[in-house]
C-alpha cells in the first residue's frame, strides 16, 4: 500500500480475529529441523528494506537464520521452545527480543502469528511459509510496486 507516512508498506488482510491471545496449538515436530520463511520490511525509517529471512529451528533449541538470496551465509538468530502448545522465541537482531508467538491460523504451508514481545508487550504480526518460493515471489512483486 502507498500511504502518506509509510509508503510501500506490505499489508495483509485477514478475516480472522488478530487480537486473540489464544494460540492454536503447535508441536515441536512442526519446527525441529525445518526452515520457516518470513517476508518482512526490516527498515526503521520511511524507506523500505524488504527481505525474506529463513529461520531454521534446530533440535538443540537454537535458531539459525539465513537469507535465500545469500544461501551460503547463516547467522545465529536466537532460540526457540514449545511450551504447552505455544511457540516461544528469542530473536537476536541488534539486541535480544523474547516473544510469545500466538498462532492465529495455520496450514501445512503457512502460519499467521502474532508476536508479543515479553519485554514491552509490543505486538507485531507475521506470516511464516514452509518454503521460500511464495515469499520470494511476493517480494519480487512488492519491489516492482515500490520502484514505481
Amino acid at each position: 500500500m502507498n500511504v502518506a507516512n509509510e509508503p510501500n508498506d506490505l499489508i495483509i488482510w485477514s478475516t480472522t480475529n488478530l487480537k486473540t491471545d489464544s494460540s492454536l496449538p503447535v508441536t515441536d515436530n512442526q519446527f525441529i529441523g525445518k526452515t520457516w520463511y518470513m517476508l518482512m520490511d526490516n527498515s526503521d525509517d520511511g524507506q523500505t528494506d524488504n527481505e525474506v529471512i529463513g529461520f531454521t529451528f534446530n533440535a538443540n533449541g537454537s535458531i539459525t537464520g539465513s537469507e535465500p538470496n545469500e544461501p551460503n551465509e547463516t547467522f545465529d538468530a536466537g532460540s526457540w521452545s514449545v511450551n504447552n502448545g505455544v511457540l516461544a522465541t528469542t530473536i537476536i537482531d541488534n539486541g535480544t527480543y523474547p516473544y510469545i508467538n500466538t498462532v492465529i491460523e495455520q496450514s501445512s504451508d503457512y502460519m499467521v502469528i502474532k508476536m508479543t514481545n515479553t519485554n514491552d508487550s509490543e505486538v507485531s504480526y507475521a506470516v511464516l511459509y514452509n518454503d521460500k518460493t511464495r515469499p520470494m515471489n511476493i517480494l519480487k512483486q512488492w519491489e516492482a510496486i515500490a520502484r514505481k
